[in-house]
């Protein structure tokens, strides 16, 4: 099972904050592809957990962002 839940709240109209959590279970029920594929284990990939924060500003027709993507640095594939 994987999945993402995400927030916004506007602060204006003009200005939004977006925090988005991506998660997956554990994936040991591999394809034959992927048990031949040596970057992953043969018993399969643990679970993960990804918090990621973005903000942006419109201003017209334009709309400017930046945002920082795996705050807490989580490995996951």
């Amino acid at each position: 099972m994987n999945g993402a839940l995400a927030i916004s709240y506007y602060l204006y109209e003009e200005l939004g904050i977006n925090l988005e959590y991506l998660f997956a279970s554990e994936q040991n029920r591999l394809s034959s592809g992927d048990l031949d594929d040596h970057r992953i284990d043969k018993n399969g990939t643990p679970s993960w957990n990804i918090l990621n924060l973005f903000t942006n500003y419109n201003i017209g027709l334009f709309n400017f962002g930046i945002g920082i993507n795996n705050i807490f640095n989580e490995a996951y594939r």
